[in-house]
């Protein structure tokens, strides 16, 4: 971690003082159009999902050093917006009401995000890691129910061949395939169940975070 500066030492005491809950140092990766690997954001608001810049060298002394500075920063802006990041960029000359910019800030990223609502995709709601995980387990729960009831009814010659193996004896006690049967049905049971249930929450969880933020 960077040492702190004076600017992020004023944004991180304007955001305690609005109990604003933060991320120090956040990485930002796979940013499209982006010549660099990763990008790293002075603070991050996990509940807004909004980062915050302290554009530092923007009235740097030296005019090449502060037109080199700008050049930077004019490049990190663009590879934000090209990627949908919502920033709040705070100038050193805004230092000295920080809150209210960061609260200024909130507010219009708020509102432009009313307006781009309807832009909004059904894809965005379930392109999450989480939600392609659960979405997984509910398929594998669904193939190993099929196949165990596939193999317990009898659905070919061969299955219903099987079947005559299913129990031990005369006695309807199940033998050693018929339990193996019974517990892929129930693993593919749980799987089916936790995978809805993980769907399910990461679907909700990402469309109070795209739709309702």
């Amino acid at each position: 971690m960077n040492q702190e500066s004076f600017g992020e030492k004023t944004i991180r005491l304007a955001l305690d003082e609005l109990g604003l809950r933060y991320v120090p140092e956040q990485e930002i990766t796979f940013l499209k159009g982006d010549s660099k690997k990763s990008r790293r954001a002075d603070f991050y608001l996990p509940r807004q999902d909004v980062y915050i810049e302290f554009v530092g060298g923007w009235e740097a002394p030296d005019p090449d050093e502060r037109e080199s500075e700008r050049n930077r920063y004019r490049e990190k802006m663009r590879v934000y917006k090209q990627n949908g990041v919502d920033c709040i960029w705070v100038f050193p000359k805004q230092l000295h009401y920080a809150p209210h910019r960061i609260k200024m800030g909130l507010d219009e990223i708020r509102e432009e995000r009313a307006k781009r609502k309807p832009e909004r995709s059904v894809f965005e709601l379930v392109s999450g890691k989480w939600f392609t995980i659960g979405l997984a387990a509910i398929i594998i729960g669904f193939v190993l129910m099929w196949v165990s009831m596939f193999l317990a009814t009898g659905g070919t010659t061969q299955t219903k061949h099987l079947q005559s193996f299913m129990y031990s004896g005369n006695t309807t006690e199940p033998s050693l395939i018929g339990w193996s049967i019974l517990a892929v049905a129930l693993l593919g049971i749980g799987a089916f169940i936790l995978g809805a249930i993980v769907a399910l929450v990461a679907f909700f969880a990402r469309a109070k975070l795209v739709l309702f933020r």
